[in-house]
């Protein structure tokens, strides 16, 4: 324990299957239930004694040698922009691909072990990881734009080391993103989980059928614009160091890699978020604080060959076999009349937003940044009415208390739909007046 735990290493060894995990049953086989709510209280074990800890690691050393320039943001110089985001998909590409190695190569507890991904899933996983990397550059971008032109406050370096008041209150945000992390993960993707979300925007994130590190982040660019949203929380809406946003971003972006690898015997490995993508209906969120065992969607382990399970409770629903594989690099492409007209309207809406940006289009940035936050979901129901579809417009909730579906639905658009309207408005509003920060607290 301790040191030799450190970064969530087994032993200093990035190798090496958790302490829960029984080596004399099949991979899967291992009870999680023990690990449910475990350590969440202990902030050192949280933080340090997990991923958490390298992640932070890396992205101080990432903020010190590679600051940002707040005065090139504040002008949208092109250049700058463009250096940030080659730095940005070199970061994704080295770490995701050192993840790929760590499992594929020298990881022996698969959980499926008959199927690794082919050329054309990986293709589709690095094409899509390669835009979350360019959003995440955007949303930094963003930010450094807001803070650049004066619309928001923000705490220099400087400014933070003047008052012990000032280094614990960000030192109190810096420990708190992994926390505020979950509890928005839960939400957002109990959101798109909803059969009207889940067709047009989060399919795209299922579609691989087996799970590698690149498919952490292999989103619909929509997707990843509401998984994002975290970094709002709260550096949208307080006075605090960039660091904050930077460092919420970062673990956005970074974290999934290792959980997605598809093995359960190295460093940083999740089986419950693999039960996730082989059943579908259950554990949305994380076991450090476990939503899903206070709503029922809780699922342990697998109770049968993962194959199995996942064919018997899947084929039924029309999503496809487990063992579905294709060759195909157009994967990435949408497949349906209904699909190219929801992806369409997408990249129309992000256009739109630059266009909006750089001066091209006058319309009142309220209501470009509200197509863009809100446009996607509306759309989306219109479509699944026009066209059809095998499952009702709340599937698979469509039989849970109302009150429970609307409290998912209510607190998923509060947490990542409403901050992504705050943010795009924010950026494009011209003035502080536009800030979300501004209207809470005053200019």
């Amino acid at each position: 324990m301790g040191l030799m735990n450190i970064f969530g290493l087994n032993n200093l060894s990035f190798l090496g299957a958790g302490s829960y995990v029984d080596v004399k049953l099949p991979a899967g086989r291992s009870s999680i239930e023990g690990l449910l709510w475990k350590d969440w209280m202990n902030v050192w074990k949280f933080v340090m004694e997990s991923q958490n800890g390298l992640c932070l690691l890396l992205c101080a050393a990432v903020y010190h040698f590679f600051p940002y320039d707040y005065e090139a943001a504040a002008r949208w110089d092109a250049a700058v922009f463009v250096s940030r985001l080659q730095l940005n998909v070199l970061i994704v590409w080295g770490f995701y691909s050192a993840c790929h190695v760590l499992s594929n190569f020298l990881s022996s507890r698969k959980f499926l072990p008959a199927r690794y991904p082919n050329f054309a899933d990986m293709f589709q996983m690095v094409f899509y990881c390669t835009l979350s990397a360019v959003q995440w550059t955007v949303w930094e971008y963003g930010f450094c734009h807001m803070l650049g032109r004066g619309y928001m406050p923000f705490q220099t370096d400087a400014e933070v080391l003047m008052s012990w008041e000032n280094i614990a209150w960000n030192a109190a945000l810096v420990v708190a993103v992994p926390y505020i992390r979950i509890i928005h993960f839960y939400w957002c993707h109990r959101l798109i989980h909803f059969r009207f979300m889940y067709k047009y925007i989060h399919s795209l994130h299922h579609r691989n059928s087996d799970i590698d590190p690149f498919a952490g982040v292999c989103m619909h660019p929509y997707e990843i614009l509401y998984y994002f949203t975290t970094a709002c929380w709260p550096s949208l809406y307080v006075n605090c160091s960039p660091f904050v946003w930077m460092w919420n971003l970062f673990h956005a972006m970074i974290t999934p890699a290792a959980p997605h690898s598809g093995f359960e015997d190295h460093w940083s490995t999740d089986q419950f978020h693999y039960i996730h993508h082989a059943k579908f209906e259950c554990n949305y969120g994380t076991g450090a604080i476990c939503f899903d065992k206070m709503f029922g969607t809780f699922v342990d382990k697998f109770d049968v060959n993962v194959k199995e399970q996942y064919d018997k409770e899947n084929i039924a629903k029309g999503k496809g076999q487990y063992m579905a594989v294709t060759n195909d690099v157009l994967n990435v492409l949408p497949k349906s009349n209904d699909y190219t007209l929801h992806w369409m309207y997408c990249i129309a809406s992000y256009y739109w937003v630059l266009a909006n940006a750089l001066g091209w289009d006058a319309t009142d940035y309220r209501v470009v940044a509200a197509n863009l936050a809100f446009g996607p979901a509306v759309v989306a129901v219109v479509l699944m009415l026009t066209f059809g579809d095998i499952n009702p417009l709340l599937w698979p909730f469509d039989k849970e208390p109302m009150g429970v579906c609307a409290l998912h639905i209510a607190a998923g658009m509060l947490l990542s739909v409403v901050p992504a309207y705050h943010f795009a408005a924010g950026v494009l509003g011209g003035s502080a007046e536009a800030t979300a920060y501004c209207q809470l607290w005053g200019c």
